[in-house]
This record gives structure tokens, sequence and C-alpha cells, in this order.
């Protein structure tokens, strides 16, 4: 691809990105603004406003497309892409950037629409494959079933209401029909958790990350699902007004479905982009268990709370828009230099890549919830939430334990797939010809990977710097300032929970520079390593087969929610002799499944099929038949819209 192209669109990018940050820390810090222009729609005209929560996710998408930019150069010039997917590129970090800012209902589904078109180009990066043919139909499949969902809640929200900006929507609506806006609710849930990934609306991710280039996962992982949570706190919980409870427990079973059955996937998955979609599902299932928390305590008038569970849910997002999205990054590089992301054909890539074994490292001890992580403090923070509960609220108080498991399981499996993931892919000897002939990426793509493990090492160690975000954020949804203190010590200020990030961090920096010293000093007193196996059960050196896998290492975890996973089993025979009496080899192989596609979606399309087949008899050509059927949906939409 020509470089003067390349340098174009990077260039453009980087503006694009540049601005929206911009704008976000205006829209953090300053008053709100509200403007409107004729242009593009010209009956409602195009109504912009901004304020702390759009400006939070103008943040995330902003950054991180900022530190994007260098890895997506360094792409561009070593793989060649088809020019509209490159196109798009500058385009969706454009669209992403305006749903936050839009101010009323036509404007913002316009947009949103504008940003899921602009996606489509990115997962349809390889069109003669097959697997990529499918995956982009799945994504579009998905992406117009959830605007279907958004479109159909927006016109409930806005009918009684046309022309209203979405911040002047909740007063309105808490007006309306209840059963009107629980219906709002759910479709609302639907589309937009669709976007974020919310089980069972997920199956796109495994599916869609895979063929979409590294920088273009990495924006799509980072940024684009969390506007999903964004798009269920604007309309399901803000513009609908104070619900029902029920409202805040649904979201709170969704996330918690989503978050296990995220983690659960992403363990016994091997391939790297694969494991990362699957953990793109987990992290925005938390974030939406923070954002049902918040719901019910505004619901409880415990505004405390509420701003304690809000300052959570947006630390998951502003950490896993970091973590995830410099795991992508890496996932590219390896894409870009090796050809395959199975981590059963990896290993030993420590030796030979390390710049991208450090930042694989870092992001995975984030997504593990580990301290020095950056997800760490929001999930501490969600949990100490969980467990301040307070006591006289009758039978919801079994949210609380509940909750607390899903959280602690979810964390735990973190951890096992991250080990899987870092452990099999970059540690050991190459378990393949190509991963052993790769070298680092080129030094464009390691500037992104460099810049993100910065940025997220420094919001692990200093919290303290997005502290005005939550502030403000909190101060303009639920009136109070959260009782959390982040910088140097991080502490609820009503309790004596309390942890201190800077000095555990300067603990671990004295600690690893102390072991570095005393192994130099120690360096002459050691015997040489040795070159071949003393003892190795008549082996006479070590082979990449003698490894674990990331399929035996997720064997048991496989066994025991085999309920839930339903693994294929596939066994192959080969005998001596045509009767099949003296069996020669047995091949038994597993590989995980998503089992809700299978169960739901799969059959869903096979009754959708059924269904269009009888249709296709009304298509036989005739004028009269077709004027018929016109006039008759034209008589039945007269009589509903009486």
């Amino acid at each position: 691809m020509g470089r003067f192209f390349v340098i174009m669109i990077c260039t453009l990018s980087a503006l694009v990105a540049i601005s929206a940050t911009t704008i976000a820390l205006l829209a953090i810090t300053r008053p709100p603004w509200h403007g409107s222009t004729n242009l593009f729609l010209a009956i409602y005209g195009l109504k912009l406003a901004t304020d702390p929560l759009s400006g939070v996710f103008l943040l995330i998408s902003g950054s991180l497309g900022v530190m994007v930019i260098p890895h997506l150069y360094g792409y561009l010039r070593r793989n060649h892409l088809p020019t509209t997917t490159v196109i798009a590129i500058p385009i969706f970090i454009f669209t992403m950037a305006l749903v936050p800012l839009a101010n009323s209902t036509p404007t913002f589904f316009f947009f949103w629409e504008l940003m899921a078109l602009a996606s489509v180009p990115l997962v349809a990066a390889h069109p003669n494959d097959q697997s990529g043919r499918r995956a982009t139909f799945v994504y579009l499949a998905m992406t117009q079933l959830g605007a279907m969902a958004i479109l159909v809640a927006l016109a409930i929200i806005s009918a009684s209401h046309p022309g209203t900006p979405l911040a002047g929507l909740s007063a309105l609506s808490s007006r309306d029909s209840n059963t009107l806006r629980s219906l709002a609710f759910l479709l609302a849930l639907i589309g937009f958790g669709s976007k974020a990934g919310i089980v069972p609306f997920h199956i796109w991710l495994p599916k869609a990350h895979p063929q979409a280039p590294g920088p273009a996962s990495a924006l799509m992982s980072g940024a684009m699902v969390s506007l999903g949570i964004y798009g269920i706190i604007r309309f399901c919980i803000l513009s609908l007004g104070t619900g029902a409870k029920w409202w805040a427990i649904t979201l709170i079973v969704f996330g918690s479905i989503t978050a296990i059955y995220g983690i659960l996937q992403a363990s016994v998955n091997k391939d790297l982009k694969v494991l990362l979609a699957y953990s793109t599902a987990e992290n925005m299932g938390l974030a939406l268990i923070a954002i049902g928390l918040f719901q019910l305590f505004r619901i409880l008038h415990l505004p405390n709370l509420a701003a304690e569970a809000l300052g959570a849910g947006v630390l998951i997002l502003v950490a896993h828009g970091l973590f995830k999205g410099l795991a992508f990054l890496v996932a590219g590089s390896i894409q870009s230099e090796i050809g395959i992301t199975d981590l059963d054909q990896l290993g030993g890539l420590a030796k030979i890549m390390p710049v991208s074994t450090v930042g694989f490292g870092i992001a995975a001890l984030s997504a593990s919830g580990l301290p020095f992580g950056s997800a760490f403090i929001g999930e501490w923070l969600l949990l100490q939430t969980i467990i301040h509960l307070p006591r006289d609220i009758g039978s919801l108080v079994l949210i609380g334990p509940i909750a607390l498991g899903v959280v602690a399981l979810t964390a735990g499996l973190s951890v096992l797939t991250m080990v899987k993931a870092f452990g099999i892919g970059f540690l050991g000897t190459p378990r393949s010809k190509r991963a052993g002939e790769a070298h680092e990426s080129s030094t464009t793509m390691s500037t992104s990977i460099i810049a993100l493990m910065i940025a997220n090492l420094g919001l692990a160690f200093d919290p303290g710097v997005i502290n005005f975000v939550i502030l403000h954020l909190s101060e303009s949804i639920s009136g109070v300032y959260p009782r959390i203190a982040l910088g140097s010590r991080i502490s609820i200020t009503t309790t004596s929970s309390a942890i201190f990030p800077s000095i555990g961090a300067a603990l671990f920096i004295v600690g690893a520079i102390a072991i570095y010293l005393i192994r130099r000093l120690t360096a002459s007193k050691r015997p040489q390593p040795l070159d071949e196996i003393r003892w190795g059960c008549g082996a006479k050196e070590l082979t990449p087969k003698m490894q674990y896998t990331a399929t035996s290492f997720a064997e048991p975890l496989e066994r025991i929610f085999s309920d839930i996973l339903v693994p294929r089993r596939d066994i192959e025979t080969d005998a001596f002799d045509s009767l099949d009496l003296i069996v020669k080899r047995i091949d038994l192989r597993e590989s995980p499944h998503d089992a809700i596609e299978t169960a739901l979606w799969n059959r869903l399309a096979r009754a959708l099929d059924l269904v269009a087949s009888q249709f296709r008899r009304f298509h036989n050509g005739s004028l009269i038949r077709y004027l018929m059927l016109g006039g008759l949906g034209f008589a039945v939409v007269m009589v509903v819209t009486h």
C-alpha cells in the first residue's frame, strides 16, 4: 500500500482522535454546551451537546485512538488490506466520537448507524475468506437486530416528547406509562447490549475480532463496545427516569451471566484473538453489574453508594479500553509477523518479541484484576460497593453475596485465562516453525504498545490521574461527589477500606532491583547451564511436543464446566483392516464452541429461513398481487397509526 496514502489515512485518524480527546476534556471540566445544525437531518436537525458523561466516553475513544495510530501506520505498511477497510478507519473513529455528542433521539440514531456501518468494512478485511464472510454476515445481522430494537426504544422514549434534548427526557419520561417505559427499557437493553457484547447477543465478538486487523480490533474492543454501555446509561437509566427495581436487577443478572460465560469461554479457547474477544464480554459484564448497582441505589435513594458504583463502572471501562487495546495491538503484531494467533502454535516469543511480550504481560496482569494492573482499582471499588450494601433493604440484600460471588469467580477464572494466554503463547519454546522465525514488530508498531504500557501502569500506580473524571461525572449524574479518594491512597472515605498502589509499586520496583542485583552478584557462583538432558526418560532433547498446550491447560476446566461449555468431541479411528477389528490409532479431539449460538441463534436462523421460504410463494412476478399486498400493508399502517 502506498506510503503517501497510509500517511494521509493515519494523519486524518490522528486529527480526529486528538480532537475527540480535547473535546472530551472540555466536556468533563467545563459547563455543558449545546448546539444544532440543519445539516444532514433537515427535518429534525443535528442537535449536539457535551456533558461529563459524554466526555468520559469521548475520552476513552479519543485517547485510545491517539495511541493506536503509530501501530496502524506500521500495520498498514506491512499488510495489504482492502482500500475500503483502510478508508473506513478514520471514519470509524470519527463516528465513534459523534455518538456521545448527540443530544436528540434522531441525531443519536443517525450517528449510531453511521458508526455501525463504518465498522463493517473493518470486519470484512478478508472478503475472500469464507470465515471472514460469515463473520461479516453475523456482525451485520446482530448490528441490525440491535438497531431495530434501539429504533423502537427511541421512538417510545421520544413519542410523547418530540424534539426534547436527551438531558431533558428524564423528568418528562417519568410521567409516561410504566408499561411503555418498561418496554423501552428492555428494547434499549437488547439494542445496546448487542453492541456491548452482552450475553446472549455476544456472538459477533468471537467472529469479528479474528477477522479485523489488529488496530481495528483494539478500537472496536477498547472503545466501540463501551459505547454500548454508554447507551444503556444514557437511555435505560437517565432518559427513562427512575424506574422499577426489577430494571436494576435485570442489569445485574445480565451482567453476571455475561461476566461468567464470557470468561469461561475465554478460558477454554486457544485462539488468542477469540480469547480476548470473550474476555471483552466478561469486562462488559462487570461494568454492567456496576451500572445495575448504580441504578438500584438511585431507586433506593442512596446517592453516595450510587456514586461509588458509577465510579467503579467508569474505572472498569477506562481500564478496559487501555489494557484490551494493548492486548489486541500485541495480537495484531503477532498476526502480522507470524500469520497465526493459535496459542498451540506459538510459544517462545519472549526472546524474539520482547516488547510485545512485556506489553501482553502488562495487559494480562490488568485483565486478571490483580494488583499492579490497571483494572484492579475498578474491581476493588466494585467489591467494596457490594460489601457495604445496606442490610435494611429487605430481600434485595441477597444481591450482595450473589454479586460478590460472581465478581470473585470471574476474577479467579481471569487469572487462569491470562496465565494460559501468556504462559503458552510467550514462554517455553516455539511450537511451530513460523513462531521460531518471528521477530519483533516495527518501531512504529512498538511505539503504540509502549505508549499503552505506560498508560496502563500510570493508571495502576496513580489512579488519581482520572480522579477529576469520576468527581465531575458523579456530581453531574448523582448530584453528590463520590466518597472515593483516588491518589497515592485509594479509599472510601466513610469506611476503613484503603489500599496504597504507589507504595506497592515502590516495593515492587525495589524488590525487582534487589533480585536483579543479587543475581548479578551471585552469577559467578552459579553452575553453568547444561545443554543436554541428564535424565529424561530416554529422551535426548526437549521438543515442543513435551510442553503444555493451551488445549491441555484448559482441559480440567472444560471438564468441570462441561454442562455450560458443551465442548465438541470428534473421534477418528484408523484400523489395520477394513472390518475395523484391530484399531491402529484413535484420535480424540475436543474443541470449544459457543453453546448459546448453537442452542439459540442457529435455531432462530433456521426458523427465519423457514418463514422466508413460505413468503417466497408470493414472489411469482404478478403485478396485481404486489399491488394488493402493498395496499394491504398501507391499510394496516393507517389503522395502527390512527
